[in-house]
């Protein structure tokens, strides 16, 4: 009901609102009922988005490589900013009382 409520709303009803072949549907699959105890919302097994089927643990997978591959790219340039802010702090002493710029090591 309340898929095809908000459907309905949205002007989507023709295209949206249940769960059949040729229906754009986004779910995600819980392990537990919530509707025993709320906080099995938390319990994620797998989301299906776009048509595919993703396992939660894949999912935390990638998240992860993501997470690597964002702190492996602010860590490289660090050195080179560090050095480049000692230059700036003796240069003009008033400056280096600012705070580091945004992502700074």
């Amino acid at each position: 009901m309340a898929m095809s409520n908000a459907a309905r709303w949205r002007g989507a009803a023709g295209r949206e609102g249940s769960v059949e072949r040729g229906r754009a549907a986004d779910l995600v699959l819980l392990r537990p009922n919530p509707l025993s105890e709320i906080r099995h919302t938390r319990e994620v097994q797998a989301l299906v988005r776009g048509g595919r089927y993703h396992l939660w643990d894949d999912l935390d997978a990638m998240l992860r490589k993501v997470q690597e591959s964002a702190d492996a790219a602010s860590n490289s340039g660090c050195s080179e900013r560090s050095s480049l802010m000692a230059d700036r702090a003796k240069a003009e002493p008033a400056q280096s009382l600012r705070p580091p710029l945004a992502g700074a090591c």
